[in-house]
């Protein structure tokens, strides 16, 4: 925008639906998500990993632990995004299709709630490690399968 005059930018957050809406009806030129929609007429590249954490409070049980079963965590509270959302269908491949077993306490769009309800200790959440670098750093979050470090992500 600083580069070219008359230039406007419309940023916007959506969920996955909400985006394949959009790209669909041609109301934005560009989106950056974790699955490029197959069935449409656009360009996709990738660009950088992405990879997913479960977080929780610094003074959760889970957090030092390494190892941690899928059976241990399906006793856990998830604080999850919504179905659809592309952090939903990463969380469902990365439970290896056993998410049915979780036990998700809460569904919320907005992934700062969900930080914000995970340090109040209201669940784990499972959650793009891009998201919640911050509160790594800070302490206010912890990766629930090692100690807080930058370097607890699982993987995709």
């Amino acid at each position: 925008m600083e580069r070219h005059d008359g230039v406007t930018l419309n940023l916007a957050v959506h969920n996955r639906e909400e985006l394949l809406h959009q790209l669909a009806g041609n109301l934005t030129d560009l989106a950056v998500m974790v699955r490029p929609p197959e069935s449409m007429d656009t360009i996709n590249e990738s660009f950088a990993p992405h990879p997913y954490v479960i977080v929780a409070a610094p003074n959760h049980p889970l957090v030092g632990q390494r190892n941690v079963s899928l059976s241990a965590l399906s006793d856990e509270a998830f604080v999850a995004r919504e179905k659809g959302s592309d952090t939903w269908n990463s969380m469902q491949e990365g439970f290896a299709g056993r998410l049915s077993n979780m036990r998700i306490a809460m569904e919320i769009k907005s992934t700062e709630t969900i930080k914000q309800a995970v340090i109040a200790n209201m669940g784990i959440a499972f959650l793009s490690a891009h998201t919640v670098g911050l509160e790594l750093q800070t302490g206010k979050l912890a990766c629930s399968i090692s100690k807080a470090s930058r370097s607890c992500s699982i993987g995709m």
